[in-house]
This record gives C-alpha cells, sequence and structure tokens, in this order.
C-alpha cells in the first residue's frame, strides 16, 4: 500500500477547520498506512478518521494504490460548519494514466 498527497487548496470557507478537528492530511496517511492492507481498505479508513475526529487540513488529492489499483481520493474538509470532509474516490482504470499537480 502507498498513499502520496498534492494539495489544491478549495473553497475558503472549507479551508477553515472545524474547531476540535484533530486529523491532518500527513497524520491521515500515517494512520492509515498502519490500519489499511490495500487501496479500497484505505479509502474506508480514511472516512472513518476523518468524520470521527474531524479533517483538519485545505483539499488534498489523495493517490492511494496497492498492488491491484490505483484510486485518486479528492479530500476537503467541511469547514468551520461541522466535523468531519467531503470526498469523492475515483478508480484509475487498468491501461490509464493520472496526474494531479500540487498547489503552485
Amino acid at each position: 500500500l502507498c498513499i502520496g498527497e498534492t494539495t489544491f487548496g478549495g473553497l475558503e470557507d472549507l479551508c477553515a477547520t472545524f474547531p476540535g478537528s484533530k486529523v491532518d492530511y500527513g497524520s491521515l496517511i500515517w494512520l492509515t498506512l498502519q490500519r489499511a492492507s490495500n487501496a479500497r481498505e484505505a479509502i474506508k479508513v480514511m472516512d472513518n478518521l476523518m468524520q470521527t475526529y474531524g479533517y483538519a487540513s485545505e483539499g488534498e488529492s489523495f493517490s492511494i494504490t496497492d498492488a491491484k489499483e490505483v484510486w485518486i481520493n479528492e479530500v476537503i474538509g467541511k469547514g468551520t460548519y461541522e466535523k468531519g470532509s467531503v470526498w469523492v474516490a475515483k478508480k484509475i482504470p487498468a491501461g490509464y494514466v493520472s496526474s494531479h499537480a500540487n498547489q503552485a
């Protein structure tokens, strides 16, 4: 299992952190790598951590891969409105390539 990330920022209203949110993008990667054994499981673990402990970072695009699958997971917090995150994950089909640039 391997997880990489790039920052995309996002809407200002959603970049603000809900009070008490604990998990930033770096911690999310480390905690997920400790708990998941494949890409699909990693997405579930990430969601559980963010909804339970709150997401405390700007928008991030995570590349999640294992020996069989590659996924892109776009994540942003819910701002000061509520704890948690909003996310969407898309599997990259076999034979295709995906790229995403870090915020410049």
